[in-house]
């Protein structure tokens, strides 16, 4: 079974409260892993990490932008066939079931 973190302030961490939340397989309902069950301190240290590197951000150009885009998603991977997790969100491709908590 898989632990996925989340990324705040470039960083793999999990929630602070140390809760997690089981990812099933809507089909089958076997457990596929675990994601953090992220609060309001979660929420607070994402939102001040974005606004913090904003600035530097937002002085990038879109090529530069892409390229940082494009790494970050990579780690992140799922098979076809059991939905590729996206920026938080786990996109399921033919089932019911569609997301984890952002």
């Amino acid at each position: 079974m898989r632990a996925w973190k989340q990324i705040i302030n470039g960083k793999s961490v999990a929630a602070k409260s140390g809760k997690n939340i089981s990812v099933e397989d809507p089909s089958t309902r076997e457990v596929l892993g675990t994601v953090p069950q992220s609060g309001r301190a979660d929420v607070d240290a994402a939102v001040a990490a974005a606004a913090a590197a904003f600035p530097a951000w937002s002085a990038t150009t879109p090529a530069e932008r892409a390229l940082h885009e494009g790494g970050g998603g990579g780690r992140l991977r799922g098979s076809p066939a059991r939905g590729r997790a996206v920026g938080g969100l786990r996109c399921e491709r033919g089932s019911r079931s569609s997301t984890a908590s952002r």
